[in-house]
């Protein structure tokens, strides 16, 4: 009896020991998540700090996008952003700049940033995006055709004025340049019309027919 029962005893406490030892063996995500890639199988032996499993909350996917250099001191959070997906196509999506990195990667020479969209959107971990930043606003600016914008062999830019039924050859300055129009800072006024199509030899004085279209 005394040999039973000690058999028990050691049985019962193999049994503890197991059942204890099964937590050391549990291994718990940090927060809720879909686990996207497993990279060991049964019967694996894994070393301390291996990773067992890639993991990711749908909630809080955002948008990586690299910014090239010539731009990289030019971006900041909270820009507005416009994103466009190819799992959406014909669809434009509005968000913000989050997050933009402290460094350039030194063998693309661009600059990482993260955007987030202001409305839920199913997001899959490897979609491809296209960004446009809007990293300058001017409202109520002057603005003509790119096409009515021409540059000297000087580097100056000119436009054509019709003015009295001729061309007025008119020095200006210009800024942002966006979707096929230049923004005019120095040189135009609003409402003032523009040669758009033959400037390019055009003389300044000379006579022109106006077919409609003004600078705005």
């Amino acid at each position: 009896l005394d040999t039973s029962r000690s058999k028990f005893e050691s049985a019962r406490a193999q049994v503890a020991k197991a059942r204890e030892s099964t937590g050391d063996y549990s291994v718990a995500a940090p927060w809720d998540g879909i686990v996207s890639k497993v990279l060991v199988r049964d019967g694996d032996y894994v070393a301390p700090r291996t990773v067992l499993v890639e993991l990711f909350d749908p909630h809080s996917l955002v948008i990586r996008f690299s910014v090239p250099e010539v731009q990289a001191t030019e971006i900041g959070e909270n820009m507005a952003v416009t994103a466009q997906l190819d799992a959406y196509p014909g669809k434009s999506f509005q968000g913000r700049v989050r997050r933009v990195y402290p460094e350039l990667d030194s063998r693309m020479r661009t600059r990482t940033a993260e955007a987030i969209l202001a409305d839920p959107l199913e997001l899959i971990p490897g979609m491809f995006a296209r960004i446009q930043v809007t990293l300058q606003s001017v409202p109520e600016a002057v603005t003509v055709p790119s096409e009515a914008v021409i540059v000297t062999p000087k580097g100056e830019r000119i436009a054509f004025v019709v003015r009295e039924g001729k061309a007025v050859r008119r020095k200006i300055e210009t800024g942002i340049e966006k979707d096929g129009r230049i923004q005019i800072v120095k040189g135009l006024q609003p409402g003032e019309q523009v040669v758009v199509a033959g400037n390019e030899k055009l003389k300044d004085g000379a006579e022109v027919q106006v077919r409609g279209g003004t600078g705005q």
